[in-house]
């Protein structure tokens, strides 16, 4: 993607769980909240499955929360350091460099 421009197409069979964490991870080093992530990723299964705060999607939101806890390998769920744990995670884990990482996100924002 750094090497690219975009817009950049995300998708996998079914267009939810792969997709939904590439680009749950990709929202939050961008600064989008927990519950913005969380609302995004539960709206790509229908508005109103985003809008009720049923027992099934709030552990739906856990279960999102631990799978992107344990692919960052950092405390996602500490609003605190909520972005920079992602941050740390393509720097450490996929290997950018921190002028990688700065592009990449540039690249992200920029309007095509």
């Amino acid at each position: 993607m750094i090497a690219h421009n975009g817009p950049y197409l995300i998708h996998c069979n079914a267009g939810t769980d792969r997709t939904g964490f590439v680009a749950a991870i990709i929202e939050g080093l961008l600064g989008a909240s927990i519950d913005e992530i969380l609302y995004d990723y539960l709206f790509s299964y229908g508005k109103k499955f985003a809008d009720d705060k049923t027992e099934e999607n709030i552990n739906t939101e856990k279960i999102i929360l631990q799978q992107l806890n344990t692919i960052i390998k950092g405390k996602i769920n500490d609003e605190d350091n909520f972005q920079s744990n992602i941050e740390k995670y393509f720097l450490k884990e996929i290997g950018l460099s921190r002028k990688d990482l700065e592009l990449f996100k540039e690249k992200l924002t920029k309007k095509t």
